[in-house]
């Protein structure tokens, strides 16, 4: 198989500046990259991922969930018909240049959605990610459609509200409130249902523990980033 052509990190994150996209989904990304690259680290060590799918499937392409994670929002804010500062859920001070990109965006791609936009974008350059950005949270397109990569950072974005992972039946409340009118809520609701199910039979913890188990790791990351500082730091000292 062909590795697909991905942009680094430093890359993606170059692309949130370019296209001044707000301070708020850019932290969101983050999370939802960071839970994502967990997730598919804790399911590749399972071991039992050929189980997940009717037919066997390969392990999940960490970097290319890294990549997909945090793109996946790049341009949620040019499907917005106004910026308000003031929203319910999503209060932020825009400022004059993310207002400016936010014009000129929404002239260009009036009435596409984030992934098409993406899509857009990227294809040329990044032809499996483009895709993939494309078809994750696109309205109508079914889980069995989707790579196992899409259908897992569509599952995180919808665990994860702002940068705090919640539970999916609150998420659902949610959507349901900000989207009334979107077609096959019900059913796309009932496969990302059982998706979770199937994903969580294969792991160590339950759904409901994804965050603490999440944090555990957060924690042990950070422990041992500390330490490596601090002998490098010692290193230097006594190299001197």
């Amino acid at each position: 198989m062909v590795k697909p052509q991905l942009p680094t990190q430093s890359q993606c994150l170059s692309y949130f500046d370019q296209y001044k996209v707000p301070k708020n989904i850019l932290a969101h990304c983050k999370a939802v990259q960071e839970v994502s690259v967990f997730m598919a680290q804790e399911i590749q060590k399972s071991q039992k991922l050929q189980k997940l799918q009717k037919k066997p499937h390969p392990p999940p392409n960490i970097e290319f969930v890294r990549a997909l994670s945090i793109l996946h929002d790049l341009f949620k804010a040019v499907t917005l018909k106004e910026l308000n500062p003031h929203h319910k859920y999503h209060p932020y001070p825009y400022n004059d240049q993310e207002i400016a990109m936010w014009r000129t965006l929404r002239e260009r791609f009036t009435g596409k959605y984030e992934g098409e936009i993406a899509y857009e974008i990227f294809h040329k350059e990044f032809p499996q990610l483009a895709a993939s950005l494309h078809k994750a949270s696109a309205p109508g397109i079914h889980v069995n459609e989707k790579t196992f990569e899409e259908n897992l950072v569509h599952y995180v974005d919808w665990r994860v509200f702002k940068t705090d992972i919640i539970p999916l039946k609150d998420r659902l409340v949610y959507l349901r409130e900000m989207y009334p009118t979107a077609k096959l809520r019900h059913e796309e609701e009932q496969e990302m249902i059982q998706f979770e199910t199937e994903i969580f039979s294969h792991l160590p913890f339950a759904p409901q523990d994804l965050k603490p188990e999440f944090e555990t790791h957060i924690q042990a990351k950070r422990h041992i980033q500390t330490q490596e500082h601090n002998q490098s730091k010692t290193e230097v000292t006594h190299g001197r």
